[in-house]
């Protein structure tokens, strides 16, 4: 998705945990922002001036963390004034089970 966006000539602004995750996007043509889901101050920031945001949390999270993780960007995201939330829930699915909460609930 990240390509996408980039490729179509807007502005992409990316959230970054870290210095290494702020480089990847950078090298993707993307504008990193640094902040993590726990600070919603962080987040606001990220957001702030962002028309539209798109929400793809990692796989294999337990299912509170991402709840938790999406109420904090989604409430971020109404704060800074964002017009359009998209919050990615799919993946694929495993034909087996597996140990991660977000396949088994």
């Amino acid at each position: 998705m990240l390509r996408r966006l980039v490729a179509s000539g807007r502005p992409v602004r990316g959230l970054a945990r870290d210095d290494a995750e702020a480089a990847a996007l950078d090298a993707a043509g993307a504008t990193p922002c640094l902040a993590r889901f726990e600070e919603p101050d962080g987040l606001r920031r990220a957001l702030g001036g962002v028309g539209a945001a798109f929400l793809s949390l990692p796989l294999g999270l337990p299912t509170a963390t991402v709840r938790d993780w999406g109420r904090r960007a989604v409430a971020a995201a109404r704060d800074a004034g964002v017009g359009v939330v998209v919050f990615n829930t799919g993946t694929r699915i495993p034909a087996e089970p597996t140990d991660v909460d977000a396949f088994e609930e």
